[in-house]
């Protein structure tokens, strides 16, 4: 194994949780990751973050960490349907793929889970980046239930040879 490197930015409070990397055959490796502030008692603002090198086979340097979205991260032990504690644990990880039918490799594909208003608490958002985690589209929900059950760990998975992008979570 290599010298550890550090990628995300941040010091302090504030938590690199769950870390998911993805590359490009041409180059670029991405990191993405929950972060908030773990002092917080409800730790009710977060972010996902994400982080790239183009140096994919020497000791890789990451640039500054680029924000992907400010969420309401999952809550740590979810409620059941029934409104009572439940074991089940909860987290906001991100799931991460790049487009290999891109030859820059900028475009990048992410899936989280976030606490949506109301009593559910985990939903599945989707996001994308044409630039390198740059900029990012809109949040889109990927569940479309109509239910308090929450969905949670989602993975994502770019298969160009059979085109469709797949995101599959936890229900």
């Amino acid at each position: 194994f290599s010298t550890p490197v550090i990628v995300n930015d941040n010091s302090g409070s504030d938590m690199g949780h769950a870390p998911h990397g993805a590359n490009h055959p041409n180059g670029p490796v991405y990191v993405a990751w929950a972060d908030y502030n773990v002092q917080l008692a409800d730790a009710s603002m977060g972010t996902i973050k994400i982080d790239r090198t183009n140096i994919p086979t020497a000791l890789p340097v990451f640039g500054v960490d680029l924000l992907v979205a400010n969420i309401d991260p999952v809550p740590r032990n979810l409620s059941s349907t029934l409104g009572v504690y439940d074991d089940t644990r909860g987290d906001t990880y991100p799931a991460l793929a790049v487009d290999e039918n891109d030859a820059s490799g900028n475009t990048v594909f992410l899936a989280y889970a976030a606490d949506p208003p109301g009593a559910d608490e985990g939903d599945i958002y989707f996001v994308k980046s044409i630039d390198g985690g740059l900029t990012w589209s809109p949040p889109l929900r990927v569940n479309d239930d109509a239910t308090s059950r929450d969905q949670i760990h989602p993975a994502i998975v770019d298969v160009p040879s059979f085109g469709p992008l797949w995101i599959a979570w936890y229900d």
